[in-house]
């Protein structure tokens, strides 16, 4: 809920551009790693392709991953606020990891 507010209140602000990133759950080590994390890098990366339609916003992605798909949405310099999650966010993923 306090996501939602947050997403309002920056569309609220009427920036040039916004971009909203929308990551199902972000894979990777942390320092607080957990059993159940491990289990879930291991098992969600193979239930992706399974995600599909409604269920595609909750793709898990690495956080490598994810922070290249950042850069390629800041990279992309598009205008008005642009929305990015599923597999509309792993397709940033390439233009985030390209050398400029």
């Amino acid at each position: 809920q306090i996501k939602g507010e947050f997403e309002v209140a920056l569309r609220g602000l009427r920036f040039p551009a916004l971009d909203v990133l929308q990551p199902g759950r972000v894979l990777g080590t942390r320092s607080d790693t957990q059993i159940g994390d491990l289990l879930a890098s291991a098992v969600l990366p193979l239930l992706n392709p399974l995600r599909t339609g409604k269920w595609e916003a909750g793709r898990a992605i690495t956080g490598s991953d994810l922070a290249a798909a950042m850069f390629g949405a800041a990279r992309s310099q598009r205008r008005g606020v642009q929305t990015y999650a599923g597999r509309k966010l792993l397709d940033l993923v390439p233009a985030g990891q390209r050398v400029a």
